[in-house]
């Protein structure tokens, strides 16, 4: 199939080290049929995790692009490292994208390379919504998280959907629909 570039959107995936980017990738890809199996940074078979390094480490090191195609549009999705050390594949991801995807850790809350990466996309005015990540996780504190996001990147962030239980008890979307 043919894509204008009309109908094309760059997303870049952006958090600290260990939020779960690669993982959120692999699951956009697989629901939305780009990809035919699901990949896990623990098996080492991800689609944007490739090269040997980034396989070893079990953590992102340069900037990878994947795809997905729906109803005409292209998404292209950027999966940025979350280390620091790396932040011009970092900001080469922001440059290309049309939009952000920012996570956070419902346990760890905003880290450093959280915030270093929220102001990057700020300065570009680049719309975006940050998804709270690890519900599943013991100790995982959903409205102190939206509480920390609202104090330290604004008003502007109000939370959209609210989790059904946390930790152990926690409802996955996929659960509710089946």
């Amino acid at each position: 199939m043919i894509v204008q570039t009309k109908d094309i959107r760059n997303v870049v995936l952006l958090a600290h080290n260990g939020e779960g980017k690669t993982t959120l990738l692999e699951n956009l890809l697989f629901k939305a049929g780009g990809i035919s199996r699901l990949g896990s940074v623990d098996e080492k078979n991800t689609v944007s995790d490739f090269n040997e390094d980034e396989k070893e480490r079990k953590c992102s090191i340069n900037l990878s692009t994947a795809f997905y195609e729906k109803d005409g549009v292209k998404v292209n999705i950027l999966d940025a490292p979350g280390y620091i050390d790396y932040m011009g594949e970092v900001i080469a991801g922001v440059g290309a994208a049309d939009a952000f995807i920012l996570l956070v850790d419902a346990v760890g809350g905003i880290k450093v390379g959280t915030s270093k990466f929220w102001k990057i996309v700020r300065e570009k005015n680049l719309p975006g919504l940050i998804v709270i990540n690890k519900m599943d996780k013991e100790n995982a504190d959903y409205l102190k998280v939206v509480g920390d996001i609202t104090q330290r990147f604004g008003k502007n962030c109000v939370p959209m959907f609210y989790p059904i239980g946390r930790g152990a008890s926690f409802k996955k979307l996929e659960n509710l629909l089946t």
